[in-house]
């Protein structure tokens, strides 16, 4: 067998449809092709020669959010002056990244660390990237000095952060603003409003942040903190686009802006506002369908890694549930399925099941033809780990 499949080319169907040649694809050359399906079913472990091959979707992941971070940058980029780096599991201060990912000349991939060690996936990253800067988003508190002083290592390094949430993602236009000035040019006219508790909406418009730089702008459900005016108007923005209802940001926080805003997408709960947000992207900001990417909706950490993949390819994002596709989900894959060639999961099975990575098969190409045993799943369309 390879010692690293990347790709599965099915060549010959029985008349059920039923696998009887495969050709199994190698990351070094080592391609296999195969005629007796049980080789394949004693390599994976599986119980029977049945399994599922899967048409329209498949994985970018790795054994954990940080190597899947590092997946996303290798699908994304093939080289990158800087990188951004943000904690992988306190999302507040990261929220904010993708606007300076996307303001970073040649955009940078978003790499996520623990507090306290940067993994070791990051270090491969940014020799491969060939990366010789490093801007870490948000204090100490959630990316510590001693990873600053490892990343000092390979790099050199600057910290992106505030006091909270509010002025770091203040400090981040700041910084967005001042390097596009650098190249001659200047942020989005627009700046997104979310919740600055409410991570789901944030992390759903990261991909127009990303392309567009669209500075990101956090509020109270019914408030503006100081840092967030200061934030509009030192972006010297005309408008605002506020992602979420009224039950996140409310209508008194909407007109205590100092600019004008159109609320834009607004659904019952964060896999819908996902999905009226990919609506809006593709009809208004020049985003397709060709491609799709899902991402959980619960931890959210693996869509935030994302957002410069989605921006730099100008595809939607939406949520997935861990066990099952939410069905503003599967509307919208399935409204749009003759035209996604393929949907990409981000994040392992344990992130996004195969049981709901099957009803977003079924959605994508209904009718289809698979085979199953043990719920094992092989994508035709697979990504290395």
């Amino acid at each position: 067998m390879p010692g690293s499949i990347v790709d599965v080319d099915v060549t010959k169907r029985g008349v059920s449809g039923r696998v009887t040649e495969l050709v199994l694809k190698g990351a070094a050359g080592d391609d296999k092709t195969i005629t007796d399906i049980s080789d394949v079913r004693s390599a994976l472990g599986l119980r029977d020669s049945w399994f599922y091959l899967f048409n329209n979707t498949a994985r970018i992941y790795g054994a954990d959010r940080w190597e899947t971070a590092v997946r996303i940058s290798q699908r994304a980029f093939d080289r990158a002056d800087a990188i951004v780096v943000a904690d992988g599991h306190a999302l507040a201060d990261a929220l904010t990244a993708s606007t300076l990912a996307g303001s970073i000349p040649g955009g940078a991939p978003i790499l996520l660390t623990t507090t306290d060690t940067l993994p070791y996936g990051v270090f491969a990253e940014i020799e491969r990237l060939g990366a010789t800067k490093a801007y870490i988003v948000g204090g100490t508190g959630v990316v510590s000095a001693h990873v600053e002083s490892q990343l000092g290592d390979a790099v050199d390094v600057e910290r992106v952060a505030g006091a909270d949430r509010f002025e770091t993602a203040r400090q981040v236009v700041r910084k967005s603003k001042e390097l596009l000035e650098d190249e001659g040019a200047s942020l989005d006219d627009r700046v997104i409003v979310v919740n600055g508790f409410g991570y789901p909406d944030a992390v759903a418009a990261s991909s127009l942040a990303y392309v567009r730089k669209t500075p990101i702008v956090l509020v109270q459900t019914d408030s503006v903190p100081e840092a967030s005016r200061e934030a509009i108007e030192s972006s010297d923005a005309s408008s605002a686009v506020v992602v979420g209802g009224a039950g996140v940001v409310s209508d008194a926080a909407i007109a205590a802006l100092p600019v004008p805003a159109e609320r834009i997408a607004a659904g019952v709960d964060r896999y819908d506002t996902a999905a009226r947000f990919a609506g809006y992207l593709t009809e208004e900001e020049g985003f397709g369908w060709d491609t799709a990417y899902v991402a959980s909706g619960v931890s959210l950490v693996d869509a935030l890694a994302g957002g410069p993949l989605s921006g730099e390819t100008k595809a939607p994002i939406l949520f997935s549930h861990t066990d099952y596709a939410p069905k503003f989900t599967t509307r919208s894959l399935e409204s749009h399925g003759s035209e996604i060639d393929p949907c990409y999961l981000l994040g392992g099975p344990g992130a996004i099941s195969p049981q709901a990575q099957e009803m977003m098969e079924t959605a994508l190409s209904a009718g289809s033809q698979t085979s199953t045993v043990s719920g094992a799943t092989i994508p035709r369309q697979a990504v290395a780990e």
